[in-house]
């Protein structure tokens, strides 16, 4: 099935997204400087917090979270969304049905950058953005490869409340990776918090049509790290590639 870009690049929105992660990227680094320094830990919490660990040894996570190679499998950092470039379809957790459009990367302020849109009303492609954001009905988000930096990226969300989500990202098979989060709102963005978000997404492209998973976990990190057991399993997403419809 072909992919069209969908030509999200021009749109004065994402633009936006491009100049508030820019400022963010020191920030971003510390990230994973915390994280290397936690990765022991951290790969225990994925042992026991997430659903199929057993696709991956535990040498090979804390690997992957220490960060020493910022790209640590054969994939070139033009080509580390491409199999999630698609339109995709399918329930959430809390029972909503989702709608994503992972667009094509493009080289733009030299790193590989793909625009992406989420909404439980319907896709939203480059003609309806404008009219769906109006009314609250999706939230933008880009995703960034860079030789030096790794991966990272930024949601804004409006759906619900606004909340600005700035990420990192870690390549840990040519169709997998992990997410770090924390949860703004627009205006603290500068506040130290202690409670993060990791998000951890495949695609399996065997099936046909494709399937999209992703599984989430919140954990709080202070001297050390620490989560709730109820919260595993809770947060997860499993979508299909649909066709696309302009």
């Amino acid at each position: 099935m072909e992919f069209r870009e969908t030509r999200f690049s021009g749109d004065r929105y994402f633009g936006r997204l491009m100049a508030e992660h820019g400022r963010y990227t020191n920030e971003l680094a510390r990230w994973r400087e915390l994280f290397a320094k936690h990765a022991a830990e951290l790969t225990r919490l994925f042992f026991r917090g997430f659903p199929q660990p057993d696709r991956f040894e535990a040498a090979w996570i804390r690997r992957v979270l220490e960060a020493r190679e910022k790209l640590l499998v054969d994939v070139e950092p033009r080509a580390v969304f491409d199999p999630w470039t698609a339109w995709w379809r399918g329930p959430w957790s809390n029972g909503k049905t989702q709608y994503h459009i992972w667009d094509k990367t493009i080289h733009l302020g030299g790193q590989w950058v793909q625009f992406v849109t989420q909404s439980e009303t319907g896709f939203a492609n480059a003609s309806r953005l404008d009219e769906m954001m109006k009314k609250g009905q999706v939230d933008r988000g880009i995703n960034i490869s860079h030789l030096e930096y790794g991966i990272t990226g930024w949601v804004d969300k409006c759906q619900y409340v606004p909340q600005v989500l700035p990420h990192i990202g870690y390549l840990v098979a040519p169709k997998t990776l992990f997410w770090f989060c924390r949860v703004h709102t627009p205006d603290d963005l500068d506040e130290p918090k202690t409670t993060w978000l990791w998000f951890y997404e495949w695609v399996d492209d065997s099936l046909k049509p494709s399937v999209y998973e992703i599984a989430g976990l919140p954990f709080t990190l202070e001297d050390r790290v620490t989560w709730d057991r109820h919260e595993r399993g809770r947060h997860f997403g499993k979508y299909q590639r649909v066709r696309q419809r302009g």
